[in-house]
This record gives structure tokens, C-alpha cells and sequence, in this order.
């Protein structure tokens, strides 16, 4: 099974919720 693609989706939601927060 292929987790790249999660491990980046991840990533992207918890910079995204960082980035939200910080505005």
C-alpha cells in the first residue's frame, strides 16, 4: 500500500490548520 499520498495529505491539512490559525 501506497501511504505517500497520505503522509502528504496529511501534511497539507496540518499546514493549512496552522496557516488558519495564525490569521
Amino acid at each position: 500500500m501506497d501511504v505517500d499520498w497520505v503522509i502528504t495529505f496529511l501534511a497539507g491539512c496540518l499546514v493549512g490548520y496552522v496557516v488558519a490559525k495564525n490569521t
